[in-house]
């Protein structure tokens, strides 16, 4: 039994939880519910430890698993209780390949080699990562990454399981899975805590805890789009070269990763400075790989990339910037300093009569939940109408009011201000603001049929 008892959470003077006690037994699936900024990390956070261990607040209450009061318990050893996956899969990734992410915590208990090998290669069946094993994990997809973060857990196979955004950027595939996976666990007596936006978890749960929406202290999803943000936008010089009628050309294009079999072969194709474009693909496919290709940040095994009918040059290139804005699904990666205000501040030097960002306070990102990460992320956006926007996975992490307003911005430059190419499995009912919808299979790019 895990019981949470009168507990609450405050950062500074802001209380953010308060007065929660809850009773959940064995073999249930509890899905924490709300709204971005609600709560629903911080409480994983505060019942794994990562609060206040890591994430410095102040909480008041307890939190028991039978008679066991896991608050005394150091952070480093409650692996031995619990396993924790956070919605950012890159934080949990530390390791060289894949098989010694799967072996570490299994060599700290001391279980005999013979026995792990066993566990990873159950393991690695059950989430089809059997051929993964020698490749280094930051080359995997973020679907990939989940399930090789769900075969951990099912390794180390602790009595409770705390999951953030289990399901965010899975295909139906990789989603199948992982329900299946959790309804197994159950059968088992484990403990499951989930905080997840996909309704899909209120089927497979036995309790639900739904958490207010809080006054925040940042307004940031109003961002997106309100009128004063568009018009601000017309009044900002920015120094914009125009493109060539073909932005990127792909030519003769092959790529593979180490220890892995080519993503791409022999792939050629023009994406023009007005196209919108939806990129689908199951996980693994390589969607991520290419936006990385079309910004340098990976050099082709073969081939070119051509921007603007230049040759891309490798690594990061500011001048990429003059035609093309990257945003890559790992929200940390888009984040700039420490804090939202610090974050804006760097956007101002960057771009000329950016105005100043009204803030109320200015918290820390590690005070902020992953969906607020990720809208901070996106402020930035509707100051960079000019450009060909390569997006990946932009709605993870974002509840339903956030989600809304996004597609409305994407709405908004697919007929304004054309050029954007965007990965996500949660378009399927938007496809008319794309004029392609290109799918990667079989090493390849095709165009869907409409």
């Amino acid at each position: 039994m895990l019981i949470l008892k009168d507990f609450g959470i405050s950062f500074s003077d802001r209380n953010l939880l308060e007065g929660i006690t809850i009773e959940i037994p064995e073999g249930t699936i509890f899905h924490i519910k709300g709204p971005n900024a609600s709560g629903k990390t911080s409480l994983l956070n505060a019942i794994s430890g990562i609060i206040p261990e890591y994430v410095k607040a102040k909480t008041k209450g307890s939190i028991l698993m039978d008679n066991i009061n896991l608050q005394t318990i150091p952070l480093a050893e409650k692996f031995h209780y619990l396993w924790y996956q956070l919605s950012d899969a890159e934080a949990q990734l530390f390791f060289p390949n894949c098989i010694s992410e799967l072996a570490f915590a299994l060599e700290n208990k001391a279980v005999p080699e013979d026995i792990i090998q066993q566990k990873i290669l159950l393991a690695t069946e059950q989430f089809g990562l059997t051929q993964f094993l020698n490749r280094d994990p930051s080359t995997l997809s973020g679907g990939e990454k989940k399930m090789l973060l769900c075969a951990v857990a099912e390794t180390i196979d602790p009595p409770i399981l705390l999951l953030d955004e289990p399901l965010n950027g899975l295909d139906n595939r990789a989603m199948n899975l992982i329900l299946n996976w959790l309804k197994t666990k159950k059968e088992q007596g484990k403990i499951i805590v989930i905080a997840e936006h996909n309704p899909i978890i209120d089927e497979f749960a036995d309790f639900s805890l739904t958490l207010a929406a809080k006054t925040q202290p940042l307004k940031i999803a109003d961002s997106l789009l309100e009128d004063n943000h568009l018009s601000n936008v017309k009044n900002i010089k920015q120094p914009i070269m125009s493109p060539v009628d073909v932005l990127f050309q792909i030519d003769k294009l092959s790529f593979a990763y180490s220890e892995s079999e080519p993503l791409f072969e022999n792939l050629s194709y023009d994406i023009h400075g007005k196209d919108n474009i939806l990129l689908k693909g199951s996980n693994g496919a390589g969607k991520s790989t290419l936006l990385k290709l079309l910004t340098g940040l990976l050099t082709a095994t073969e081939g070119k990339i051509y921007l603007s009918g230049k040759p891309m040059q490798s690594g990061v290139n500011c001048q990429n910037f003059n035609y093309a804005y990257y945003q890559s699904q790992i929200t940390k990666e888009n984040l700039l300093g420490i804090s939202v205000a610090q974050n804006w501040l760097f956007w101002q030097i960057a771009i000329e009569n950016l105005p100043n960002l009204e803030l109320k306070d200015d918290p820390l990102f590690t005070e902020l939940s992953s969906g607020q990460q990720k809208m901070v992320s996106q402020q930035i956006l509707p100051y960079l109408f000019s450009k060909f926007w390569l997006l990946d996975e932009p709605f993870a992490s974002l509840d339903e009011n956030a989600s809304d307003k996004l597609i409305k911005l994407l709405q908004y430059k697919s007929e304004h201000y054309p050029g954007m190419l965007i990965v996500s499995h949660s378009l399927e009912e938007h496809q008319e603001m794309f004029d392609k919808v290109l799918i990667i299979e079989n090493k390849s790019l095709r165009e869907e049929n409409r």
